[in-house]
């Protein structure tokens, strides 16, 4: 009977035999003992384990003997393993994996599942948890179900071929008992189903490439739970069959630290704390990483394993293990999920890598992948589903450290260099092109280096280019540095212009000489005259408004001497233009006219509107300084006048700002009005954060003045909340100076009395005299109107030697007169010298305001 082995596991081998003895059902049980429904019950499947005496006499009665007879007998009643025990006529399998000892946190993501019945999908990147999380789960609840637990790896993913459905049936079946199975897979679904019908059963299919190969091997019974595990979102089984699905998102810092602790030991963690951080941040809440740094780290020191993992590109090969298991290699873990990704998708992915930031939009990844945007949203569309690349919303998209790790490995190994570099020059280009159609919808003054041949982009409004600027802001950095690292270097000078004129407006001072720097070095390494004039003036332009002014003067030498040396006129006015300011803020007033006399000149002959525009409005403050308010008025209006006709609105902001300033002092109340609220909202619409605080504090003490206190706080409040925002130290001290001269407005003196004494913290935190002066000027004002005589005299004191000593003529007088009130108030007669020489000095600068103030002093000094 040598055709018993050839046919084992055939649903149909007791009825072959019988045929082929020459038997009816009714001749072989009447011979056999039984009933003919035994026979055909058998011959059917529909007994999981037919009794040994009863397949023995039917042995006996098919004249089976010896090996035919054993054989016969092991195929209905099988030895082998099954992870299961038998109970009554099925078997009650318990097949579950043993629970993972260093299983950390999910108790979210466990609560979950339990509330997912009948049906769970749970997915998640490679080597995030997901086998971990449902059989720690599936231990947990075990006992809800009492009829068995199955287990079966259907190798979605893997160096192993998936497991086909049938055969998948095949080992589920087994699991419950039962070996005599249909030849279809729609026949063994339905015996699934029929044999889990009325039982209690979990079942963890683990490892699933798609909902294809899962529908089948699902139960159709309410009272079994089916938890499913793939790194493909399952989004199939969601629709059709109500699946939860429970994501298994990286581990957070904490929990990833729990991890390493497990791993490497609480004592080794806990004597290098800092290496422990940097291991655990190098892993990106990965697990898997974390568990195979956390091997690592329990036989190196922490410091080591930190040191090797601080290189992005090493830390797949630092991570391996060496032995050759694919489950605990991760570029073995990632590379089963590329290697199943069709080819557009796998060429898709692997560009991804090419990406110098850590995040992207769908049009920056089409134009590295070179796909258009259809293709490219198909693309996306299944590597997000297979969980390669994590879709953020509103059509952004990131990798994960290590996957882009892995990404920028394969493509270096796949595609060519002149391949690699079209699409690395492609994807800069775009980010330039965008970044420059974005600054100059914001502020349209010509750049240096203009583009040529430009791919197209998005069509910006004031608003939207600069939510995309900030949205872009780390990959337009990390494009530029990568330009500057493997070319095309004119990119980097090119871009670092653009990036110029946006963090200036941001005041984000720090990034903008980080990024000017790395393409200054680029335009020396290409001995480039005009990049090297363009990223010096730059630095200049950044170290001056962080209050650096030595090295702002060394940059701006540089660039005037390149200026001169290649005869470039509007430069060389830019230049000299911002020494003048140098000299200006250091209260070198004299120096700094001189300055910008000169800057003014050569712009005028070069015939540049922007240059001479920007200059007049540097006049137009140093005659504030001075206390010259008919110059002040007479070079702002012009350069006002200037920026509306070139559509440069940050200028138009920033003089309409200083005018309304010029006419709050010269008491033309309404003006005043008109400028600050046109100051504010030129700024709000291109978000100038600094540029929009000051107008707001400006507009703050002009309503103050008119007397609407409430609005002035309010705006006041909004000042300080901006300045915050730009995070420059000088908008943050004239926010609060100008809050604090509205709280005196409201009489709330202890109020002014905090907002003057932060104004002056913050302001001599830099080397500018004016800012400093005016603090100590209102924090007089304030202990005066307290009682505090002495410590208001003390910074009355302060406030006047320093205006007198740098001719800052305005504060000067204003702090004449506040000294004339405390003297007043000592009764020491020095007040009326005081008040009079305040008079003499705003009768001279003709300040109407400082002459009426002085003159009701004199009047009070009378009465007294």
């Amino acid at each position: 009977m040598t055709g018993v082995q050839d046919r084992r596991g055939e649903s149909g081998l007791l009825a072959r035999l019988r045929v082929a003895a020459g038997m009816t059902q009714e001749e072989l049980a009447e011979r056999a003992g039984l009933s003919v429904r035994s026979i055909s019950d058998i011959e059917r499947g529909l007994v999981a384990r037919p009794r040994k005496h009863s397949l023995g006499v039917i042995a006996n009665s098919l004249g089976l003997a010896d090996t035919d007879r054993a054989q016969f007998i092991a195929h209905y009643r099988p030895s082998g393993a099954t992870g299961a025990i038998t109970t009554g006529l099925y078997a009650v399998p318990a097949q579950l994996p043993p629970d993972i000892g260093t299983f950390t946190g999910r108790s979210a993501l466990l609560a979950q599942l339990s509330k997912s019945r009948p049906l769970a999908t749970v997915d998640g990147v490679a080597g995030v948890g997901k086998t971990a999380l449902a059989v720690r789960w599936a231990h947990d609840v075990r006992a809800e179900f009492p009829d068995g637990q199955l287990y079966l790896d259907l190798r979605g993913y893997g160096p192993d071929a998936p497991v086909e459905t049938g055969r998948a049936l095949e080992y589920l079946l087994a699991g419950l008992g039962l070996t005599q199975l249909p030849d279809t897979v729609e026949a063994r679904s339905a015996l699934l189903r029929s044999t889990l019908d009325q039982r209690r059963v979990l079942i963890i299919l683990d490892n699933a490439l798609n909902a294809d190969q899962v529908r089948p091997l699902l139960p159709g019974s309410a009272n079994c739970m089916t938890v499913v595990t793939s790194r493909n979102q399952l989004r199939g089984l969601s629709v059709r069959e109500g699946a939860i699905r429970v994501t298994v998102s990286l581990l957070d810092p904490d929990e990833g630290l729990l991890l390493l602790r497990q791993f490497a030991g609480e004592d080794r963690v806990a004597a290098d704390p800092a290496a422990a951080s940097t291991i655990a941040r190098a892993c990106s809440g990965l697990p898997l990483a974390l568990a195979l740094a956390g091997d690592l780290a329990a036989r190196r020191p922490l410091a080591s394993v930190a040191a090797e993992l601080a290189h992005a590109a090493d830390r797949l090969d630092v991570l391996d293990t060496g032995d050759g298991d694919p489950a605990t290699s991760l570029r073995a873990v990632f590379s089963s999920s590329y290697d199943a990704l069709p080819l557009p998708e796998a060429r898709f992915f692997r560009r991804l890598g090419l990406h110098p930031g850590t995040d992207f939009d769908l049009t920056a990844a089409c134009r590295i992948a070179g796909v258009s945007q259809l293709e490219g949203r198909r693309s996306l569309g299944l590597l997000v589903g297979n969980h390669l690349v994590e879709e953020l919303g509103d059509d952004r998209f990131r990798l994960h450290d290590l996957l882009r790790t892995f990404a920028a490995g394969r493509v270096l190994e796949e595609e060519s260099a002149a391949d690699l570099a079209g699409a690395r020059v492609a994807l800069y280009q775009w980010y330039l092109a965008a970044a420059d159609a974005a600054i100059r919808t914001i502020r349209p003054r010509p750049f240096t280096f203009d583009l040529t041949g430009a791919p197209e982009t998005p069509t910006f409004t004031d608003s939207s280019a600069m939510a995309w600027l900030d949205l872009e802001r780390s990959n337009l950095a990390a494009v530029l540095r990568a330009a500057a690292a493997t070319g095309p270097l004119p990119i980097a000078w090119t871009l670092g212009e653009r990036l110029r004129r946006y963090h200036t407006l941001r005041q984000d001072i720090s990034e903008l000489v980080s990024v000017l720097e790395v393409a200054l070095a680029a335009a020396e390494e290409a001995d480039d005259i005009e990049a090297r004039m363009s990223c010096h003036g730059g630095l200049a332009v950044a170290f001056g408004i962080r209050g650096d002014y030595e090295r702002s003067a060394e940059h701006l030498d540089q660039q005037l001497s390149l200026a001169r040396t290649g005869n470039w006129p509007v430069v060389e006015s830019e230049a000299l233009s911002n020494l003048g300011l140098i000299h200006h803020n250091l209260g070198r007033l004299a120096e700094a006219a001189l300055y910008f006399e000169e800057s003014l000149a050569i712009a005028r002959r070069a015939g540049d509107s922007d240059e001479i525009g920007i200059t007049i409005g540097n006049l137009g403050t140093l005659s504030w300084s001075l206390g010259d308010l008919d110059a002040c008025g007479n070079y702002l209006h012009e350069a006002l006048e200037l920026a509306h006709d070139t559509a440069d609105r940050v200028a138009e902001a920033r003089h309409s700002t200083n005018l309304g300033q010029l006419m709050l002092r010269l008491g033309s109340l309404d003006e005043a009005l008109l400028h600050a609220r046109k100051g504010v909202d030129l700024s709000a619409t291109i978000g100038a954060h600094a540029g929009e605080s000051a107008a707001a504090a400006l507009l703050a003490e002009v309503l103050a003045a008119t007397g609407s206190l409430d609005e002035a706080l309010h705006l006041a409040d909004r000042a300080v909340t901006l300045a915050g925002v730009s995070g420059s130290p000088l908008s943050q001290a004239n926010a609060h100076r100008a809050r604090g001269a509205v709280h005196e407005a409201r009489s709330d003196y202890p109020a002014a009395l905090t907002d003057h004494t932060q104004s002056l913290d913050l302001a001599e935190g830099s080397t500018e005299r004016e800012p400093t002066t005016e603090a100590h000027l209102a924090l007089a004002r304030t202990h005066l109107a307290l009682g505090n005589l002495p410590t208001a005299e003390t910074h009355a004191r302060t406030a006047h030697a320093t205006a007198h000593e740098y001719n800052l003529r305005l504060i000067e007088t204003d702090a004449l007169i506040t000294l004339a009130a405390i003297q007043r108030s000592q009764a020491t007669p020095a007040a009326l010298e005081s008040a009079l020489a305040a008079l003499a000095l705003a009768t001279t600068t003709h300040d109407p305001q400082g002459q009426s103030r002085a003159t009701a002093e004199l009047a009070r000094l009378n009465r007294s």
